[in-house]
């Protein structure tokens, strides 16, 4: 028993170390502190896709990760803690602490597993791909003293641009794909699935479930076109983003042990005669 609870202790350690070094990797190159640029790109002066204007995001980094991140951590909480509580009342059992803490940990560490990895794909991605954005030219800022248009393509080098934050620059060099279509789709897709494993006893009222999932949906799409609107992205950068956030929840979903539930099983028959149905989703999840 001793043995066993120290080689459970010692897996969730390693599992929590792996996922801070993928989240301290992607967000050091999210924030651009890894001394690594995107891929130079040139560009025409005429190039009608990257000369719109800049604008204000829509929906900032702050809210998409507050709404796509911790939102859905503390509904996973929620929805944990009920089981608990409708096991209690419908078994007569309490489930004890330590049962419920796996159950979150393990709910909660495949979600964030799962973002951070795609969010870690799709940065570095980024960089390899170097795909200027919508807004570039109104970015940069361009020097037109040494720049010569007529030249047709330009190549792009630390005097091009006018702009002094090269920060912003530089991200206006990292279109493909788009970080906020992939996080929210990700999200989406997941918690879809996660809430028509985990809240069985919401299925008497038959459209509770689809109607949260539609509504999911619905901000997902505000998400894309709004990263389109804001000038951020091209549509294939969001084509992109879309589906790497969806391969990768399905992915976690498929394949992680810890993010699956065990589905309901039948009982052999009772002394009446007739079939009993055991809902293991009450209590256990597969790991």
């Amino acid at each position: 028993m001793v043995t066993g609870s120290v080689a459970s202790i010692a897996v969730v350690i390693v599992e929590i170390a792996l996922l801070l070094c993928i989240s301290a990797v992607t967000l050091l190159l999210s924030f651009n502190m890894t001394g690594l640029g995107p891929t130079r790109r040139g560009f025409f002066c005429d190039d009608e896709s990257i000369s719109y204007p800049y604008r204000t995001d829509t929906v900032s980094d702050s809210v998409l990760i507050a709404c796509f991140i911790g939102v859905p951590v503390i509904i996973m909480v929620f929805v944990e803690t009920l089981h608990a509580c409708i096991f209690r009342s419908r078994e007569g059992k309490q489930i004890s602490c330590q049962i419920f803490l796996s159950h979150l940990y393990r709910a909660v560490g495949s979600f964030l597993f799962g973002q951070m990895s795609s969010s870690l794909v799709m940065e570095t991605t980024k960089l390899f791909a170097g795909r200027l954005r919508p807004n570039f030219l109104s970015v940069c800022d361009i020097d037109l003293d040494l720049v010569n248009c007529s030249q047709g393509h330009v190549e792009i080098d630390d005097s091009t641009c006018r702009n002094d934050d090269k920060s912003m620059v530089m991200d206006a060099r990292k279109s493909f794909p788009s970080g906020h279509a992939s996080l929210a789709v990700f999200t989406i897709v997941f918690l879809s699935i996660y809430l028509h494993e985990r809240f069985i006893w919401a299925r008497k009222v038959r459209i509770f479930i689809p109607t949260i999932q539609t509504g999911l949906l619905i901000a997902g799409v505000y998400i894309c076109i709004s990263r389109m609107s804001d000038n951020r992205h091209h549509a294939g950068d969001i084509i992109a983003g879309a589906v790497l956030g969806l391969v990768f929840a399905l992915l976690v979903k498929l394949l992680l042990p810890c993010a699956r539930v065990r589905r309901a099983h039948r009982r052999p028959l009772d002394t009446s005669g007739s079939l009993t149905t055991v809902n293991s989703d009450i209590i256990d999840m597969k790991f």
